[in-house]
């Protein structure tokens, strides 16, 4: 995959799966310890032990419509070759905690890609999901949990286009604010919309 936001979308897409209605994801980069740690924490079916040590196995796979599973193990050898490294923590019952860890200016490392366009269309098609998302450069932070947002909005629906393009607009303003001159530039070409 070309940028970690999709990375990140196919690891939704797996809590989304396994049955999970809590979902937090958060960004980590700290320039001064080269480092960027993505993180998604769910509430869903969850594994074992046995689970947790095949998932990264790219024949190996919970879904019986196909016979491999691509997703952890993808992100998996993006995070070796970025001289990071993949953990998963998970319990049965009780929800999976997937962290991608990554020297953040590696030269292979992808970039995050347009991170607000994916959360975007994450509520547009789960509007059920209680998202959350943390995201923070260098001490600069940006906090945004969707309860709060269904307070304010009420009645009014989550797919409502009004709403989702308020909502686009709102996540790259804010990830702008939050990542601009990271490092003294922008290794991702579009940090704005990270």
């Amino acid at each position: 995959m070309d940028e970690l936001s999709l990375h990140l979308l196919d690891l939704i897409q797996n809590s989304i799966s396994a049955g999970a209605t809590i979902i937090t994801v958060s960004v980590e980069e700290d320039t001064a310890a080269d480092v960027l740690v993505l993180s998604i924490h769910d509430n869903g079916k969850g594994m074992d032990k046995a689970e947790c040590c095949q998932v990264v196995d790219p024949f190996y796979t919970s879904r019986s419509t196909r016979d491999v599973g691509l997703g952890l193990a993808l992100i998996d050898m993006t995070c070796r070759q970025c001289n990071g490294y993949l953990n998963i923590e998970s319990a049965l019952n009780v929800g999976t905690k997937v962290t991608a860890v990554f020297q953040h200016s590696h030269l292979d490392r992808p970039p995050l890609g347009n991170i607000a366009s994916t959360i975007k269309v994450l509520i547009a098609a789960n509007p059920h999901l209680e998202f959350e998302y943390y995201h923070n450069c260098n001490g600069k932070i940006f906090d945004f949990k969707m309860s709060d947002i269904k307070c304010i909005l009420g009645d009014t629906s989550l797919n409502h286009p009004e709403f989702i393009h308020w909502l686009g607009e709102y996540l790259e303003e804010n990830l702008l604010a939050v990542c601009t001159n990271l490092d003294g530039g922008n290794k991702d070409e579009n940090r704005g919309r990270s």
